[in-house]
Parts: C-alpha cells; sequence; structure tokens
C-alpha cells in the first residue's frame, strides 16, 4: 500500500463569519515540514478565522487526518472523515511536535 502524508494549515471559520458555518474549512496551505506549518499558523488568521495546522495521511483506501491539539500535542492515531481512529501516527511525525 502506498502511503503519503503531508501538512496543512486549514483555515476554518471562527463561528462570526456570515457566510460559512463554524469549523468549515474554507482554505488550505500545504507546508513542506511541520515547521513551516507552525510559522504560517503563527501569523494572525483573516478576521472570522482561525487556523488548524494538521498531519493529513492518504493511502489506497482513504484520507485521514491528526489534528494537532493547541498545546503542539499530536494524537496517537489518525481519523478518518467520520472521526473514526484509522492509522496510527508514525513516530517521526510525533517528535517533530515535541
Amino acid at each position: 500500500m502506498t502511503v503519503f502524508y503531508e501538512w496543512d494549515v486549514e483555515t476554518h471559520a471562527d463561528g462570526n463569519s456570515p457566510e460559512y458555518a463554524d469549523g468549515e474549512v474554507v482554505d488550505h496551505r500545504f507546508c513542506a515540514s511541520f515547521k513551516e506549518a507552525v510559522l504560517v499558523a503563527s501569523r494572525p488568521a483573516p478576521t472570522n478565522f482561525r487556523w488548524a495546522v494538521v498531519l493529513v495521511r492518504d493511502d489506497d483506501d482513504r484520507r485521514s487526518w491528526a489534528y494537532l491539539a493547541a498545546d503542539n500535542q499530536m494524537p496517537s492515531f489518525f481519523s478518518d472523515s467520520g472521526g473514526v481512529e484509522y492509522a496510527r501516527v508514525p513516530t517521526r511525525f510525533l517528535q517533530q511536535t515535541q
């Protein structure tokens, strides 16, 4: 099975936008590294939006996500679009966030 990983900084509506529902993803900034993603997310988000740093996992079966918590903690598992834990986050990515 082929597996690809990519860091992304998603732009989420914060609940104050007249156009988007709270938490709706409206944009992506794919990054070459965790360091770059954190740098992007350290800048002020546009008005009515917030950033979410996420490691995206694509394989032959599905796409899944591991969202970085506010304290820069990475979950142990990726979750699919239904919220079901799908695959373990590789150690190398967990180490990058520490």
